[in-house]
Parts: C-alpha cells; sequence; structure tokens
C-alpha cells in the first residue's frame, strides 16, 4: 500500500500509512550518507531493514522476515543506480532510467513511461490507487540534479 518512485535522481513517495482500519501520515523515503532508501510493506519491518542497510547489510544480519515470502521491498539508491532488495541479502539491480515499487507502482511506471517525473508519478499513483495518498516526500541526488543541468 504504497507507491516509491524514482527518476533522475529523484526519489519520492506517498504518505499513507494504514492502520487497523485508520490512515495515517508517515515518511518512507530517507538520506542515508549518500545514498537515498525507499521503503515498501510493512513500516516497523520495513525501517528495521533500513537500519539493517544503513549497519552494511552484512549477510549474517539480515532481518529473519527478510528471508522468506513475507518480505518487504527496499529501494535504494547508491551512485545513482536503482537496487531492490527484496528477499534475502542481496540487492538485484535495476537497469531502466526509471523504477517505482509499492501497489500504485503500475501508475507511476506509466506516467514516467510517458515522460513524467517522480513527483508527477507518485501525485497519478495517490489519485487512482487508494493504498496511496496523504502527500508526497521529495529526495533529491543534488549531483545528479547538477549534471543534468549542465547537460
Amino acid at each position: 500500500m504504497t507507491v516509491i518512485a524514482y527518476r533522475n535522481g529523484v526519489l519520492a513517495a506517498d504518505k499513507l500509512a494504514q492502520m487497523c482500519g485508520s490512515k495515517g501520515i508517515v515518511t518512507k523515503i530517507f538520506k542515508h550518507k549518500a545514498d537515498m532508501i525507499g521503503i515498501c510493506g510493512t513500516l516497523s519491518r520495513a525501517l528495521e531493514c533500513v537500519e539493517w542497510i544503513k549497519a552494511g547489510a552484512h549477510s549474517k544480519d539480515i532481518p529473519e522476515f527478510q528471508k522468506g515470502e513475507d518480505y518487504e521491498s527496499i529501494m535504494v539508491i547508491r551512485d545513482r543506480k536503482i537496487f531492490i532488495y527484496e528477499r534475502g541479502p542481496l540487492p538485484f539491480l535495476i537497469e531502466n532510467e526509471f523504477y517505482a515499487i509499492g501497489s500504485g507502482s503500475p501508475y507511476a511506471l506509466a506516467a514516467m513511461w510517458c515522460g513524467r517525473n517522480a513527483e508527477a508519478a507518485v501525485e497519478c499513483a495517490s489519485a487512482l490507487n487508494t493504498g496511496c495518498g496523504m502527500g508526497i516526500d521529495i529526495l533529491r541526488d543534488l549531483e545528479a540534479t547538477r549534471q543534468r543541468a549542465e547537460t
């Protein structure tokens, strides 16, 4: 019940949390050193994964739930590359120039395919998917933004 979208140095996420039939507003994207991290899934477990990644993502320290069928999806933007952690300690590299995860990802991917930026993609997903909404958070890779401006 989330949408996390990345394109051109910008990571964007909706802010909706759903708990016991209630809505809450949360932050789902984080900066750690030069990395940008987006979380999708059960918030407390996804946050545990963020701490694991911040600590170096060592195989021996992976949260136990991340090894099984009921795992969280974590997007890490590192050196302008998109890495996804799902089941297991090793991320896979997404070679696309943009990507999205979460229940709103089909809408976000379609929006970005049509040329929209990550923020507009999250806005689109939030308008069309009942599991997304309550605002948008944005993180920018300032170096990537600066390099695009120079070209």
